[in-house]
């Protein structure tokens, strides 16, 4: 009796030491599960802001580089403007993101003046380059002074 007794407490001990170690396991993997999920989601809204802070810097700069050098001498621009934030967002899907962003609108119609600025702008006499420079600044105005980010 004193042997059975011993072999049920030892398979007692036994199965509450699998159960313990199985839920401690799933607990801890579910933790882990938790956490890789929060560092996810912080590391994707600290990359969609830099995206955001580049774009909006990136139109800060052309807005200004306009205004100054060629709007207010009132010299056509003999040049493309370069976008290389907006074309790696644009190419890499990452301006998806921010079709929820109340400044999306106003952002792709500054990019789509710049895109067609740059189609045209070799076919175009000096008054209606200045047109669409003062276009692109113009649209460009509420974005910098937007608080979104």
């Amino acid at each position: 009796m004193y042997i059975e007794e011993e072999c049920v407490i030892l398979i007692f001990d036994l199965i509450t030491g699998v159960i313990g170690s199985a839920v401690g396991a799933f607990l801890g993997f579910l933790g882990a599960l938790f956490l890789h999920d929060r560092a996810d989601k912080h590391m994707k809204k600290n990359r969609d802001a830099t995206v955001l802070k580049n774009i909006k810097n990136e139109i800060s700069d052309i807005s200004s580089d306009l205004r100054l050098h060629y709007f207010e001498k009132n010299i056509p621009i003999p040049y493309s403007i370069q976008t290389p934030n907006w074309d790696a967002a644009l190419n890499s899907g990452a301006i998806l993101e921010f079709i929820d962003n109340p400044a999306y609108e106003q952002t792709i119609n500054v990019y789509l003046l710049i895109k067609h600025f740059n189609d045209m702008r070799t076919s175009l006499h000096k008054e209606d380059n200045l047109s669409y420079i003062k276009k692109i600044i113009d649209e460009s105005v509420c974005i910098i002074e937007s608080k979104e980010n």
